[in-house]
């Protein structure tokens, strides 16, 4: 790459200007309004090290302007799964009720880091978001920062296949043995107890998801969530299908970390 170079490609732009993002003495990139009718120019240092690719480790050299011209594209919708929560960090879930499992102190600064990646992405005009407390609270800086964007909440929970009364009061390592007879059950229809749902009912409300959100778009999209979920949508906006039981398990552990913010590519 040269000192300076035009990208027309969108996803360099963004892949670049998230990474810059990470490192918090960099200044944000530009907000974009959107991605239509946009080139992005970006300015690299000259080093070695930046040619024929920037090194990333040497974002704090890159600047960023834009340029008008002829290039719609379709309006991206992104993801951002909620920052870490008290069960994440293996705390007790002290409330009987897992709505409201909330966030611990790293999980609200991973909100607040996820909220300012959208200073270098096209401003949200619709932000999507589950009904738990931790989803909610990592959607609150974003809600803030875009005030003029509309905010629904739609049932995009995470998958509750165990009870939530045989959960209460346990951390994560009391619920595996729990989760491990789930998995090797290995059955989609079956209810594990009360409060519980089947594999197959979790996907139908993915289902309804995918859906609405094709036919509810309003320019950028951002959904506020969970990785189960998120791992089933992806599956069906990307692939055209919903994925398996058997197919499903290893996609979900660990696809996406807390806080992290994915693109949908192709809906």
């Amino acid at each position: 790459m040269t000192p300076e170079e035009k990208i027309t490609d969108i996803e360099t732009y963004l892949d670049i200007a998230e990474a810059l993002q990470t490192r918090r003495e960099a200044p944000p990139p530009p907000r974009l309004e959107d991605e239509s009718d946009t080139e992005y120019l970006i300015r690299t240092c000259d080093c070695e090290d930046c040619q024929p690719t920037p090194n990333p480790l040497h974002l704090l050299n890159f600047t960023f302007t834009q340029e008008t011209m002829s290039a719609p594209t379709l309006w991206p919708i992104f993801l951002l799964r909620h920052g870490e929560s008290a069960a994440n960090a293996d705390e007790r879930t002290v409330d009987a009720d897992p709505a409201q499992i909330p966030l611990t102190a790293k999980g609200i600064q991973q909100a607040t880091l996820a909220a300012q990646l959208f200073a270098a992405r096209p401003v949200p005009h619709l932000i999507v978001c589950s009904p738990m407390r931790r989803a909610k609270q990592t959607a609150a800086p974003l809600v803030e920062m875009f005030p003029d964007a509309v905010l629904e909440e739609w049932p995009i929970h995470e998958l509750t296949y165990l009870s939530p009364e045989k959960c209460h009061n346990t951390t994560s390592a009391d619920r595996k043995p729990m989760a491990e007879a789930y998995r090797q059950r290995n059955d989609p229809d079956w209810v594990e107890g009360p409060g519980a749902e089947s594999f197959n009912q979790f996907l139908a409300r993915v289902e309804d998801a995918a859906t609405n959100i094709q036919t509810r778009r309003q320019k950028t999209v951002v959904m506020v969530g969970h990785n189960q979920f998120f791992t089933a949508l992806l599956h069906r906006l990307e692939q055209g299908r919903m994925p398996t039981m058997a197919e499903f398990w290893p996609l979900a552990d660990g696809n996406m970390k807390n806080g992290e913010v994915r693109k949908v590519k192709n809906p």
